[in-house]
């Protein structure tokens, strides 16, 4: 399991909440290095324990709240941030959005959505780092396109395809909307769930016309919001498979924006919860 090799810091200023969330991390195996209750303290904890995720309270007590704190954890020292809160306005959203969170928790906890979000979040912070490294050799590899050139284009595919492997083949589903609502990225692991093949899939079908119709009602809730506050997290859908049979999901997904601030597509995650083995999500076949 995951949680086995994953330190957590958790960010909460309610005492009773912050051993409630503790106790739920360690039964799912996971590392609880570091508790904190103001927004500096979890600064100075996160450079201190370096965890693999910080689960942060979005209300603090003190002069500093959890986006503010996230944001210099995140900045600093390149952790991932789940949120976690009872409340949230508008204006809240658009803060965080812009902080680059990998997930969201609603208060009170659920513990086996908490599993997911912090599983999902650990899995994409790892492939983003692995894309951040393949970006990194391939400017080197500009720069000093003279020396070593045959040598550091293999390396370079390497990479590529170690993180095409990671992709295709993780034990969750990935796909990408654009505006219109049409997939335009999909990873293996989702078209075997489906039964599909990518050519049918790729700007072929909309997300909306592989769920019932219950999903399409709240694709249409929910798609404009994901459009306007940049994520939405934990919303269960059933699939139709090619064959017809139904394929019942959690998705959470955040937005992708260019460099004028326009969507350009989405980063959706989905975990099958058909088989559910002692209250933990099996996955993923």
């Amino acid at each position: 399991m995951i949680g086995k090799q994953n330190k957590i810091l958790i960010v909460e200023d309610e005492v009773i909440t912050a051993m409630d969330i503790k106790n739920i991390l360690k039964n799912f195996g996971f590392d609880v290095v570091g508790m904190a209750s103001t927004g500096e303290d979890a600064i100075n904890k996160a450079k201190e324990f370096q965890p693999n995720l910080t689960l942060m309270d979005i209300s603090l007590k003190g002069n500093m709240d959890g986006i503010e704190a996230a944001e210099k954890i995140r900045s600093l020292y390149n952790i991932p941030i789940v949120y976690m809160s009872a409340f949230t306005d508008s204006n809240t959203f658009e803060r965080i959005k812009f902080t680059n969170p990998y997930g969201f928790v609603n208060k009170p906890v659920s513990s086996d959505l908490l599993f997911i979000s912090i599983e999902t979040a650990i899995y994409k912070h790892n492939l983003d780092k692995k894309l951040t490294e393949s970006q990194e050799k391939l400017k080197d590899a500009h720069n000093n396109l003279e020396m070593r050139v045959q040598e550091r284009t293999q390396e370079l595919e390497n990479a590529y395809k170690e993180l095409s492997d990671s992709y295709h083949n993780a034990p969750c589903g990935y796909h990408s909307l654009d505006k219109d609502g049409y997939i335009v990225k999909i990873n293996n692991t989702e078209l075997k769930w489906l039964g599909y093949s990518m050519d049918e899939i790729i700007e072929k079908k909309r997300f909306r016309d592989l769920v019932t119709d219950e999903g399409v009602e709240k694709f249409k809730k929910y798609f404009p919001l994901l459009l306007e506050q940049g994520f939405v997290h934990d919303l269960e859908f059933d699939m139709i498979k090619k064959d017809g049979s139904k394929l019942t999901i959690i998705l959470s997904a955040t937005a992708i924006y260019d460099e004028d601030n326009n969507f350009k597509m989405s980063r959706s995650t989905i975990f099958n919860i058909n088989s559910r083995k002692d209250g933990y999500y099996t996955n993923f076949d």
